[in-house]
C-alpha cells in the first residue's frame, strides 16, 4: 500500500514512507482559511478548523509529546506550535452518526467514519 506523503513527523522531524499517522487534536488552527490541514465534523456542524499532526511509525507512543502541528498541507512542511493554540472542542457523545472531514491539501479531502465501540455483554449470573 503506498500512502501520500506527508512531509516531516511533528515530533521527530523525520520524513519518508514511515510518516503516515494523523492525528486530529483539541485545537482550533489560527488561520483555518483555506482549510487545508484541518479537520471538522459535518455530522454535527463543527467548522472544519481543527488541527492536525503527521507522525511517524515509531512517534505513535503515549509518551510522545506532539509539540507542532500542521499550517496548511502537511507535505508543505509548514508547521506551529501546538502552545497557545485555543481550545476546539467535539462532541463525541454519540460517535455512531459522525464522520470526521479531514482535508489534506487543496485537492484531497477524506472523510473518516469512526469504528463503533464494541458493546461489553455480560451473562446473567
Amino acid at each position: 500500500m503506498s500512502y501520500p506523503p506527508l512531509g516531516k513527523c511533528c515530533v521527530c522531524n523525520v520524513e519518508g514512507p514511515q510518516v503516515r499517522n494523523i492525528l486530529l487534536l483539541n485545537k482550533r488552527h489560527p488561520d483555518p482559511v483555506p482549510p487545508v490541514g484541518c479537520w471538522g465534523c459535518p455530522s454535527c456542524g463543527l467548522p472544519t478548523e481543527g488541527v492536525i499532526a503527521v507522525l511517524c511509525n515509531d512517534c505513535v507512543k503515549p509518551d510522545r509529546a506532539t509539540e507542532f502541528v500542521c499550517s496548511g498541507a502537511p507535505s508543505e512542511n509548514k508547521r506551529l506550535p501546538v502552545a497557545g493554540l485555543a481550545e476546539f472542542r467535539h462532541d463525541m457523545t454519540d460517535m455512531t452518526a459522525h464522520a470526521v472531514l479531514l482535508v489534506l491539501d487543496r485537492k484531497a479531502k477524506f472523510v473518516a467514519t469512526p469504528r463503533p465501540q464494541k458493546s461489553e455483554k455480560k451473562e446473567p449470573l
